[in-house]
């Protein structure tokens, strides 16, 4: 009998996959647990149009992560912080991910989440830092930061 799995299930099918499984199998276990449902001519069709829906989903999320890339490579995008400093020029405190989310939204109005930035250690001193971001599985990003002393 021919089912389109609704959810993962190991060893047998991934989600939206069609696949021939034994009758008993599919009515016992995979239909009554809703894990599946009959590969009728209607619910196939009902399957292509979400994964339609869902690729076209995807294509957008991409094309504004690329726009969000682009913003971030201009020149004018330079996240500003001013610290106070101690005699042996490292910042008092440091300068986090979440800073640094947080002033991009203050001051460009670009929301790019604390967790898609990959700074390995908060930043401790003064000048122009680079600060990597993963804004989506094909797109990254580098963040200008320029951090300087507070007068």
């Amino acid at each position: 009998m021919k089912v389109i799995f609704l959810q993962d299930v190991k060893n047998q099918g991934k989600r939206g996959q069609i696949k021939e499984v034994p009758d008993g199998y599919a009515n016992n276990f995979l239909i009554k647990n809703k894990k599946a449902v009959y590969a009728s001519p209607e619910n196939i069709s009902k399957l292509n149009g979400q994964q339609n829906l869902e690729a076209k989903k995807a294509a957008e999320i991409l094309e504004e992560a690329k726009q969000l890339k682009n913003k971030l490579a201009s020149t004018k995008t330079i996240v500003q912080f001013s610290e106070h400093v101690g005699p042996d020029g490292r910042l008092n405190g440091s300068v986090t991910a979440k800073e640094i989310a947080d002033q991009l939204a203050k001051q460009f109005n670009l929301a790019v989440d604390k967790r898609k930035l990959q700074l390995p250690q908060p930043i401790k001193t003064i000048g122009l830092h680079e600060v990597p971001a993963k804004l989506h599985t094909q797109v990254s990003a580098m963040i200008k930061v320029n951090v300087s002393e507070l007068n």
